[in-house]
């Protein structure tokens, strides 16, 4: 056996000395480097074209706009700022405080996730940073309100009973949906087997607390992050962060904080709204005035039309036209001011 192995390791060496060797020697393909095809390398032109940059019709009719399409979001130049709204001076410190929202969980059920997010602990209790809380709850709201400027349809979840009432409230006084009852699973991914045609997805989803348990995640988080819908969460000391787009650190269990939350997104899609239409009064009110006051300089400017005149009413417009000019130099009809002559002399 041992022989075997030996001769074995023999040949794998000198075939390895040959070939390096021979390629070391050799100036054929064997000794160079892989190069990809033409057709695999970018050439100039296609880097410099404009073929990757977006349609300003396609921008217009999304639903979703990311910071990513900013600079190339020109007829709406009231989100191109961060805070358009001013969402800080709304969203204040002190009114968080008084909503508990600084309260986490005990720091045995800490995720590591979440060591960001965190001030520091009292009597075992992990304790937010509020600042930090207000910048992202900040961005939520921009986002929010962007989205309702859009016409975009919000759907709103939650699995705490004594919050459900109050959310399915408020999503259906502002014309959003609700789901505060048991997910099943895969029901966005498989909603053939569940619905049986098509089906319009929301433009963004809420949650107000992202476990359906103690330890469990909430399944729609994943769902969404499959089919890239945009996902507001209230994240507390012991969830998961991750595959959330705008997550916002805080407390998720208490009624008074939950109640503080839905205030915010409604004030948030009202806001939106109001946007749009003043927007939409004002081009009405610019496009009406642009309308009338067209056919005002084209009668304005609009040549005069002249009948067609005989050789008579032509030679007594003259003849008119002399006496006009004598009465305002102040002479007589009959009178013939110094320098002229009498017609037919």
């Amino acid at each position: 056996m041992q022989f075997y192995l030996f001769r074995n390791f023999i040949y794998l060496s000198t075939r390895i000395q040959k070939r390096g060797l021979r390629q070391l020697i050799s100036s054929t393909n064997d000794a160079t480097a892989f190069e990809p095809p033409e057709f695999y390398k970018p050439t100039i032109e296609s880097i410099n074209t404009k073929e990757d940059e977006p349609n300003t019709e396609l921008l217009l009719s999304a639903r979703v706009r990311p910071q990513v399409l900013r600079p190339y979001l020109d007829p709406i130049p009231i989100f191109q700022k961060d805070d358009p709204h001013n969402f800080m001076d709304i969203v204040t410190i002190e009114k968080l405080l008084n909503a508990r929202v600084h309260f986490g969980h005990k720091i045995g059920t800490l995720n590591d996730n979440m060591k960001w997010s965190l001030f520091g602990e009292r009597l075992g209790v992990c304790i937010f940073d509020l600042e930090i809380t207000q910048r992202y709850l900040v961005r939520a709201l921009n986002f929010i309100s962007a989205l309702s400027y859009c016409d975009g349809k919000i759907l709103f979840l939650t699995t705490n009973k004594a919050a459900m009432l109050l959310v399915e409230e408020t999503a259906a006084e502002l014309g959003h949906f609700s789901h505060t009852r048991l997910w099943r699973q895969d029901i966005f991914t498989n909603r053939k087997d569940y619905v049986g045609g098509p089906v319009r997805f929301p433009d963004a989803m809420i949650f107000l607390n992202t476990h359906t348990s103690a330890m469990e995640r909430h399944p729609a988080i994943i769902e969404a992050a499959k089919l890239c819908i945009p996902t507001i969460a209230i994240v507390d000391s012991n969830c998961e962060p991750n595959s959330i787009s705008y997550p916002i650190p805080g407390n998720d269990d208490s009624i008074t904080s939950i109640e503080f939350y839905m205030k915010m997104f409604s004030e948030a899609i009202k806001i939106g709204r109001k946007v749009k239409d003043e927007t939409l009064t004002t081009n009405v009110e610019s496009k009406e005035n642009k309308f009338f006051k067209k056919p005002q300089r084209i009668i304005q400017n609009k040549p005069k039309m002249f009948k067609p005149i005989t050789e008579q009413q032509f030679h007594s417009n003259q003849i008119t036209n002399k006496f006009k000019s004598r009465r305002e130099a102040g002479t007589g009809a009959n009178m013939i001011p110094i320098g002229e002559k009498r017609e037919g002399k």
